[in-house]
């Protein structure tokens, strides 16, 4: 789904957002390279080209790995995170890739991850060299540039090009950046503790799901956003709800997803902080459709089993 513009806005709130670096026709972007991306990965599994995904094991593997190689590459101290590493993993199918022609995983895995950190370098260093791409790696003990550069091309000839993908946190940084200089920076400390809630939860959901068309980053970027303000107190969830789906169901999906009870209807306590037709324009979409990413994203943590609070940590 697109972006929609900053039109409505007025024209110094526009070059605020834009000055912050997350215009909505940047963000416009950002959706439609994912939209292509995604179409791809489902179109291989149509074709029966690629139909595995990476198992939740293969996944926790892949987040301690990517850690170490962001820390060894110095990559994670520019911004870069696990998450990046695992969004590209899945944009290539790596589950096929890896297991290669015996179905093994065990080196074949580290050598995906270990391309997938090399082509983020690339990007990161604007380098389109191999050599340029893999000199952060020169640390390696056993596996040999060979096999990851062999990786790396197998991944950009799948992706053709389009390896850009913002990641779910990548999402989450950028429209909460929206909603801070929406609210001309007066909910600052909230923002950022609904932040962190929400990077946490994205953790919870990266780990045991990948990315689909019906329920992209962008999407589920829009209804952590929603969900964790409401968690802070800045707006009232039940405006988050389906107009199908009965108060109790929603408390009761509330307590099952997050341990935490919906906020009240009507509680004057919450939704008068935070302006929902700001909190649209910060997201980019229309009412209805939040209510149905904020149902299906509620549906995804509960199936994570996430425990704890705002302030608590996925438990995985």
């Amino acid at each position: 789904m697109a972006f929609l513009g900053d039109e409505q806005l007025a024209e110094d709130e526009q070059d605020l957002l834009d000055l912050a670096g997350v215009s909505s026709a940047l963000l416009d972007t950002w959706s439609q390279k994912e939209a292509l991306t995604l179409q791809q990965m489902a179109d291989m599994a149509t074709c029966g080209t690629a139909s595995l995904r990476l198992s939740r094991a293969e996944r926790m593997q892949v987040m301690q790995l990517a850690k170490w190689a962001l820390n060894q590459t110095g990559l994670v101290k520019e911004g870069l995170a696990w998450t990046d590493v695992l969004n590209l993993l899945d944009a290539c199918d790596a589950a096929w890739l890896a297991r290669g022609a015996q179905g093994r995983l065990g080196q074949s895995l580290q050598v995906a991850c270990l391309a997938a950190v090399s082509i983020l370098a690339m990007h990161q260093t604007s380098c389109t060299s191999e050599q340029g791409r893999l000199h952060r790696l020169d640390f390696l003990p056993e596996l040999t540039s060979q096999m990851v550069r062999c990786q790396a091309r197998a991944f950009l000839n799948l992706l053709q090009g389009r390896t850009g993908v913002p990641s779910l946190e990548a999402w989450i940084s950028a429209i909460f950046k929206r909603v801070e200089v929406l609210s001309i920076g007066s909910l600052a400390v909230q923002i950022n503790s609904a932040q962190q809630f929400a990077i946490n939860l994205a953790q919870g959901i990266l780990i045991s799901f990948a990315a689909c068309p019906r329920h992209p980053p962008c999407q589920v970027a829009r209804a952590l956003v929603a969900l964790c303000l409401a968690q802070m107190g800045l707006v009232d969830s039940h405006r988050f709800r389906p107009q199908d789906v009965c108060e109790d169901e929603w408390d009761d999906l509330h307590i099952q997803a997050l341990n935490s009870s919906a906020s009240p209807a009507g509680d004057s306590s919450c939704g008068d902080q935070l302006d929902v037709d700001v909190l649209l324009v910060a997201l980019g979409c229309e009412l209805e459709h939040l209510q149905q990413a904020c149902l299906l994203t509620l549906g995804r943590l509960r199936a994570t089993g996430f425990s704890g609070g705002p302030h608590g940590v996925v438990s995985i």
